[in-house]
């Protein structure tokens, strides 16, 4: 089954490639030096989750899975959908991201270690892009 894509790192000056995880919607931490993504494990296509890893390739580690079994990880309960579109917080200390539903969007946010998980808003349309982590969102709550 597909794990996502590859998500590689390529040396403009060298031209050389060098995959780092396999995944969807990438973003760089503001110091550069971390990836975070979304995951599609093989065999379980219900615990999609959002995951970090270093630039290197190496401490890939997850922040938050939605799993339909306790639709929590590791202990907040959270109402189903499934993480997409992180973007890190200024300062590399949380991750924002949108947890989709047949319903619509919400946008949540955690910390990079995995704590602290929030709801911040509910219904949101989908984020229009300005550049590496900016993005604007429009909410019918705040």
């Amino acid at each position: 089954m597909n794990e996502g894509e590859k998500i590689a790192i390529i040396d403009l000056d060298t031209g050389g490639r060098r995959i780092v995880a396999r995944g969807e919607n990438p973003a760089w931490s503001p110091d550069g030096q971390w990836l975070a993504f979304i995951h599609f494990p093989s065999g379980r296509p219900a615990r999609i989750s959002l995951r970090v890893v270093r630039t290197d390739g190496t401490g890939e580690r997850t922040v938050f899975v939605q799993d339909p079994a306790g639709m929590r990880w590791p202990h907040y309960p959270s109402p189903g959908g499934w993480p997409r579109e992180p973007l890190w917080s200024p300062d590399g200390r949380r991750i924002v991201f949108t947890k989709h539903f047949q319903s619509g969007h919400t946008l949540w946010i955690i910390n990079a270690d995995g704590t602290g998980l929030r709801r911040l808003a509910n219904r949101i349309e989908p984020a229009e892009f300005l550049g590496p982590g900016q993005a604007t969102r429009r909410s019918d709550t705040e």
